[in-house]
């Protein structure tokens, strides 16, 4: 990833970007929503599979979706998906 996506936010403890395990955990979370016809929020092809629709969708941040993360001491910070920036 690129070194600026690893800029710190004022209001955060963490960096602001998605960790792999992070990525793969929403695009799995998404695939299985679309297996149950929820919405798509970017054009399609016909040979798209649930996969790259999904995987699409993560990348644009079109989805209201939040994570949470779980850091030292106890605490958790839930970020939505649109709190990160997005790799050009």
């Amino acid at each position: 990833m690129d070194a600026g996506l690893a800029a710190l936010s004022t209001s955060s403890e963490v960096p602001r970007f998605l960790t792999k395990y992070e990525l793969a955990r929403l695009v799995s979370a998404r695939v299985g929503e679309l297996e149950s016809n929820a919405p798509v929020t970017v054009p399609t092809s016909p040979t798209d599979t649930l996969f790259d629709i999904a995987a699409r969708e993560v990348d644009r941040r079109t989805l209201d979706m939040e994570l949470k993360r779980f850091l030292p001491a106890g605490k958790t910070e839930t970020l939505h998906l649109t709190d990160f920036p997005m790799d050009d």
